[in-house]
């Protein structure tokens, strides 16, 4: 969208247009030209000389898909005779247009301008009618940006949910396997720890290295097993502790949009839904977080 400079301070923005001085012999071109549309706006205001020199300013606003308001602007020189015109503006018309020229025609209140591949049309205006456009952009831009974050928080918490889901649904066959992993790593334990008295006693009268050897294989397979074991549900703790912080951090970014003193939001429905989920995942983490000490426990207790 565009907007020229000015010493006066224009609504939401502290950009504006240079007041219109011209002296009453003012040619016809003289003036400040508007077009766009709900996402953008460009403004031309040209001043024109005794000898058909133009003089003036072009600047372009266009709210991006963030929400942003992106500037732009230039100087423009020109010349215009009878109702041709042709404008330059080196920095501002090659970065917008793909030119650094334009040219058209002055039809009453219109400048009707062509540019290579495409053309425009711009209707005389009034600073008054540039402010209202400007602050009617600055507001779609905040909608924008809103309906992003809405959107995003949206996202955040169905991915989120479709997680937890998933976990809820994989609960009682994760804490069966929990369990009997941890009476087999015991079981496991205790076998270890028989041959390993047996084998004291062995030594205790001196047996023969043929009676005590089997029993070394013995406790080093199991063992053997034992560390596999260990590995295996190490690495199911693991993937479970990315699933819940995933899960935490949809809801805990779905919360943060949804303020429950914004009744507006909280009409939104999983805005409505956040906090009773969010008390759902707190239950699940306590549940598996027993189980995580359990397992370290056991693992302390046998090493």
């Amino acid at each position: 969208m565009i907007w020229l400079k000015t010493t006066i301070r224009c609504g939401l923005m502290a950009v504006c247009l240079w007041a219109v001085t011209a002296p009453a012999a003012m040619a016809d071109m003289t003036g400040l030209y508007l077009a766009g549309g709900p996402h953008q706006l460009e403004v031309i205001q040209i001043i024109e000389g005794d000898s058909g020199e133009l003089t003036g300013r072009i600047e372009s606003y266009t709210i991006t898909e963030r929400g942003e308001l992106d500037v732009d602007s230039g100087d423009l020189t020109g010349t215009v005779s009878g109702n041709e015109f042709i404008l330059k503006s080196e920095g501002m018309l090659s970065a917008l247009l793909g030119s650094s020229s334009l040219s058209g025609r002055v039809q009453r209140n219109t400048l009707h301008i062509i540019w290579t591949g495409g053309s425009a049309q711009f209707q005389k205006g009034s600073l008054e009618q540039r402010n209202v456009l400007l602050q009617q952009l600055n507001q779609t831009a905040l909608n924008v940006a809103w309906n992003n974050r809405k959107n995003l928080a949206e996202q955040r918490f169905t991915t989120a949910e479709a997680q937890f889901d998933a976990l809820a649904e994989t609960k009682p066959a994760l804490m069966d396997h929990l369990a009997e992993s941890r009476a087999r790593y015991e079981e496991l334990a205790n076998a270890v720890q028989q041959r390993r008295e047996h084998i004291e006693r062995l030594e205790a009268i001196d047996a023969d290295w043929q009676q005590t050897e089997p029993l070394f294989h013995q406790a080093i397979a199991i063992e053997q097993d034992m560390i596999s074991l260990q590995l295996g549900i190490d690495n199911l703790f693991w993937e479970v502790r990315a699933t819940l912080r995933s899960i935490r951090d949809g809801y805990e970014h779905t919360a943060a949009f949804c303020d429950p003193s914004d009744q507006r939001l909280m009409r939104l429905g999983f805005c409505g839904e956040i906090s009773g989920h969010r008390a759902e995942l707190d239950s699940v983490i306590e549940e598996l977080r027993a189980e995580y000490e359990a397992w370290e426990e056991l693992k302390s207790s046998s090493g």
